[in-house]
């Protein structure tokens, strides 16, 4: 169950990961062209949906691991923290609080550095959490995966079913 569980907390990282990559990237390339609103408004829902069950999945398994572990990643998870509030904030006021998110400001570049912000500090604290698993012995909890594991399939294919249409709508458009 162990097995499964990391298989499990890493292909959420991994797909976190490739998609906060993306917008990251997204959230500077729309700066050198303000004709066309590039950034994947949509997206960020899908995406930091896969964090919040990693995260989730992680804090209920190790939960027993946690009290030796947070000292070392308490301030890069604020940090990080901090970074989710200023890039909720500019995204709310750059694509619902002005009538062209194309027309770019100030705001616009504390946008895509938010995503550094964010970025930076999550990096450190997940090489650190990693370093700390495999350097300490682990107390796991792997109980209730019995019933995650099917949780998480139904999720992601009620997921899935907007995610398919919104995908083919917009092929179609193309």
């Amino acid at each position: 169950m162990i097995i499964l569980l990391y298989i499990l907390l890493t292909t959420l990282l991994t797909l976190y990961a490739l998609g906060y990559l993306y917008e990251t990237i997204m959230s500077f390339v729309r700066l050198k062209n303000p004709k066309h609103e590039l950034y994947p408004n949509a997206s960020w829902e899908v995406i930091h949906t896969t964090l919040v069950l990693a995260f989730a999945t992680f804090m209920i398994t190790h939960g027993p691991m946690l009290p030796k572990l947070a000292p070392l990643i308490l301030v890069p998870f604020m940090v990080a923290l901090l970074g989710f509030f200023l890039r909720a904030t500019c995204q709310l006021l750059i694509f619902f609080g002005r009538r062209d998110s194309r027309r770019h400001t100030w705001l616009d570049w504390c946008f895509a550095f938010s995503h550094l912000v964010i970025l930076i500090p999550f990096l450190y604290a997940v090489i650190t959490t990693a370093i700390y698993l495999f350097t300490h012995p682990l107390d796991v909890l792997t109980d209730m995966l019995s019933w995650f594991v099917p949780g998480l399939i139904i999720g992601v294919v009620i997921n899935a079913v907007p995610i398919i249409y919104i995908l083919r709508s917009a092929h179609r458009k193309n």
